[in-house]
């Protein structure tokens, strides 16, 4: 499971100047500069978000305020550079999801502008706003497998250990590797390329468990067929 923006998506200097404006047209300034914007995400952003004192029945407007500018402002906006190569393997060879903050239909368009594919679903905030909530139905499609969410935010590692999956920093995302670590993931990536690893070594001890159950299970015949049991 993939988060979107900050790790495929290059958008943290396109998007904050974007929620400032929004910000500034509401007359809300509790939230004004890069750091107190970006501490939006150690955790849940909706939640931050009224904790912070954003009125409650703004959040709604707030999305539809946003709406009209995304696929404008996302056509401008760059993946990750060997993201995509990186992403169209691992659908190869897993059941490969995005859940994400973002909007399902910018998350599609991009992914297709910038021929991402094999993504079997994409759960944006605009189905489900709480990632938990969108982690633990994807875990329960495939209870045979060892579940992953790979984000880029002290948020996403909170929601995603909330969830009762492993977890994967991104360390070239939004928050990098020294906000990443206080949620102590089991894995920080430092680059792409380092995902690709990563996936090896999964696949390679997933196999490894198929070919153990299949030996033991011949000694366990073997051993019946000696006692004539």
């Amino acid at each position: 499971m993939f988060d979107f923006d900050g790790v495929i998506c290059n958008s943290l200097d396109v998007v904050l100047p974007e929620v400032k404006m929004v910000f500034d047209e509401v007359g809300f300034d509790k939230l004004s500069t890069r750091e107190e914007l970006i501490s939006l995400l150690d955790g849940n952003v909706f939640l931050r978000l009224t904790a912070a004192g954003f009125p409650i029945g703004k959040l709604k407007w707030l999305g539809h305020k946003f709406k009209p500018h995304m696929e404008k402002l996302y056509s401008r906006i760059e993946p990750f550079p060997g993201i995509v190569a990186v992403v169209n393997q691992a659908a190869e060879a897993f059941p490969l999801y995005i859940i994400t903050g973002n909007r399902v239909e910018t998350v599609a368009s991009f992914c297709s502008r910038n021929g991402i594919r094999g993504v079997r679903e994409i759960i944006g905030s605009d189905v489900e706003r709480s990632k938990i909530k969108s982690i633990r139905r994807i875990k329960k499609l495939h209870p045979d497998r060892e579940p992953y969410y790979i984000g880029d935010t002290l948020g996403d590692m909170h929601e995603a250990r909330k969830a009762g999956v492993q977890r994967i920093g991104a360390d070239w995302g939004w928050h990098g590797r020294k906000r990443l670590q206080r949620e102590n993931p089991e894995y920080i990536a430092e680059n792409p390329e380092d995902l690709t690893a990563l996936f090896l070594k999964f696949q390679r001890e997933a196999e490894e468990g198929k070919i153990v159950p299949t030996r033991l299970g011949k000694i366990f015949e073997f051993l019946k067929s000696v006692g004539g049991s």
